[in-house]
């Protein structure tokens, strides 16, 4: 054991390393700088990881291009709503609440051949949404049920297995995926793109 340590330690000082042909070191190299506007760094994390999942490039450091993103718009719409419930009878009154939202953010993509310093993609727009649900913390119909036989109100919280929330956290749950969906756009583009 103590020799395979010492043969690694002296091959790893000479420069080399174990690689396995046709692996990502044949593969072009990509540098993934944060993305512009991307404040937790969530986003530049799911593209390093959909690039690296993919197979067909190296993410690095020191590499050949660079993927130059940045974040340009960041929408949220309202795009659905129920009907207000007033009184124990749940009659309801001409009154809409909203319930459901789209988030939609775009971004601005290029990659830069960093050998000769010209583009070789882009600058070009992605887009990708995402739809959310909400509860209303302005009405107590919404957080709370009166159970079957009477009694006093119970939460929906605790039956909502987190899936309940405001519309501030809702749209940044909401992000995990869209950033997901963002990635793959990219690194489908990447694909069609001739490195």
């Amino acid at each position: 054991m103590k020799a395979l340590i010492t043969a690694a330690l002296l091959l790893s000082g000479c420069g080399y390393r174990l690689s396995t042909p046709g692996m990502a070191a044949d593969y072009p190299q990509v540098s993934v700088p944060y993305v512009e506007g991307d404040v937790s760094g969530l986003l530049t994390t799911a593209l390093v990881r959909e690039l690296n999942a993919r197979g067909r490039f190296s993410t690095t450091g020191r590499a050949r291009y660079t993927l130059n993103a940045k974040i340009i718009k960041d929408d949220k719409e309202q795009i659905g709503w129920r009907f207000d419930r007033q009184g124990t009878n749940a009659d309801r009154i001409s009154r809409l609440r909203p319930t459901e939202g789209k988030r939609t953010i775009t971004l601005q993509i290029s990659i830069e051949d960093n050998t000769s310093g010209k583009l070789v993609f882009g600058p070009s727009k992605v887009s990708a949404d995402v739809d959310y649900d909400y509860v209303n913390f302005d009405t107590i119909s919404d957080l709370a049920f009166t159970p079957p036989g009477g009694g006093a109100p119970v939460s929906v919280l605790a039956f909502s297995l987190g899936q309940l929330d405001a519309v501030e956290d809702a749209q940044t749950v909401a992000l995990a995926p869209l950033y997901q969906k963002l990635s793959k756009l990219i690194a489908d583009g990447l694909d069609a793109c001739d490195l």
